[in-house]
């Protein structure tokens, strides 16, 4: 049954048959029975992502959360990928800055192994190492591929700059000087070090019974244990002072730019009216302030869009520019003047009425499927909100006025305090002279 047809009171009501308990060890669970949905998704997520590298090893992170899938002592990598086929059922596990995350989807029938294989891997993963040294040959390869495409490089570049040497510049894949000193140990220490029970979160949701499935939870994790502690909060970078620039020569027609800066994190009090900013501003497709001035109307740009990503501590505000060499600078132009007019003027109400109708008609979709809702509910832990967030979120986005949007641009878009990455032939671009 689609949540987006139900009435406000029905579309909430399975906030009551959330369960949220956490285990003796640290682990975190929040089970959510959907009876109607003979499948069950499980979501899990630990602190184990990229900023916990140390800058000599970046990637160490990315690596062992390739290799969580490769095998334990008790089956082999393919003997499990060929239980999981069998049931026509899927599980994948990666990372990202902050941590690691996995997901399996299953008939509700295979539950119980689902949830065997997941404890297997995720306690006792063995990393053979022909696995690590395919694992590293294929980053390796993936990322001599980014280099050579001018907007993959300018978006790490743009990392790089705006981490400001902070574990939030890291590559979560490591670069071409890091991956290959990866060592077998060295993922083994990072599992044993950062894979533990103690701050990680287990989400489920489809047709299962609460009691039964916490009983085989606790069976299949409770004698977990890692770490004991969590790891400390790394060093954050802040705004430059001035405009940063960094500039790459290459001899293309069209200009690759970023230019962005950090800003507020996932809990900020003030996420939602920039999260609503930032639509209006660049993230819409069809009727965002900078696509359709800039890109539409004075066809300086084949794309130019605004993204935000929030952080557990921080946030990152981007706008990604693809231009043509000679329009560069009058461009970039544009994209500043749109944020001016943000701050100066409040916006129009069908722009902000576009904004609600978007955030508050897409969020039933979010929550869906057993999947999206296993994603939800890992947010919510992940992020400590309250388990009334589903029903909180509409009010929030509903609550938001023109005169929020505008505060928000005039608090927090400051683009001569930024980064600017441009890849482009420099000298057409209007970068200057390259020496």
């Amino acid at each position: 049954m689609s949540t987006s047809l139900a009435t406000p009171e029905a579309q909430f009501a399975f906030i009551n048959d959330i369960r949220d308990t956490t285990l003796a060890n640290g682990l975190r669970v929040l089970l959510l029975p959907r009876p109607q949905i003979p499948s069950v998704a499980i979501g899990c997520w630990l602190r184990a992502g990229a900023i916990l590298d140390p800058a000599s090893a970046m990637g160490l992170a990315h690596l062992t959360a390739r290799g969580i899938g490769d095998g334990t002592p008790s089956r082999t990598k393919e003997e499990m990928d060929e239980a999981i086929d069998f049931v026509g059922g899927s599980y994948h596990f990666s990372s990202g800055s902050e941590g690691s995350s996995g997901g399996m989807q299953f008939l509700s029938e295979h539950l119980p192994m689902a949830l065997e294989v997941l404890a297997d891997t995720l306690q006792h993963a063995h990393f053979p190492d022909e696995e690590i040294a395919r694992g590293k040959k294929q980053i390796e390869g993936g990322i001599t591929a980014e280099l050579e495409r001018p907007g993959d490089l300018c978006e790490r570049l743009f990392i790089e700059a705006v981490g400001q040497k902070s574990p939030y510049g890291w590559h979560v894949e490591g670069t071409l000087e890091t991956v290959p000193t990866l060592t077998r140990d060295a993922v083994v220490d990072f599992h044993k070090t950062h894979y533990g029970a103690k701050g990680a979160i287990l989400t489920l949701a489809g047709a299962f019974d609460s009691d039964e499935v916490l009983g085989q939870i606790n069976e299949r994790f409770g004698g977990w244990a890692g770490p004991q502690s969590v790891p400390s909060t790394p060093d954050i970078p802040t705004d430059y002072e001035s405009l940063h620039t960094v500039t790459v020569e290459r001899p293309i027609q069209q200009a690759n730019i970023r230019l962005g800066w950090i800003t507020i994190n996932r809990s900020h009090p003030d996420y939602y009216p920039f999260l609503m900013l930032n639509y209006i501003y660049g993230a819409s497709s069809l009727s965002s302030r900078i696509g359709v001035e800039v890109r539409d109307n004075q066809g300086l740009a084949y794309q130019v869009v605004s993204r935000y990503v929030p952080f557990e501590h921080i946030g990152l505000f981007t706008v990604i520019l693809q231009t043509s060499n000679a329009t560069a600078q009058q461009a970039l132009a544009g994209v500043r003047l749109e944020m001016d007019k943000l701050k100066e003027t409040p916006v129009e109400v069908w722009e902000l009425d576009d904004a609600r109708s978007y955030f508050r008609d897409r969020f039933p979709l979010t929550i869906e499927t057993n999947g999206s809702m296993a994603g939800q509910l890992l947010s919510i832990a992940r992020y400590n909100l309250p388990l009334t967030h589903f029903r909180d979120h509409i009010e929030a986005i509903t609550s938001v006025t023109k005169e929020d949007i505008q505060l928000m641009a005039q608090k927090y878009f400051h683009p001569d305090q930024a980064v600017l990455v441009a890849v482009a032939n420099l000298s057409e671009a209007g970068f200057g002279p390259v020496d």
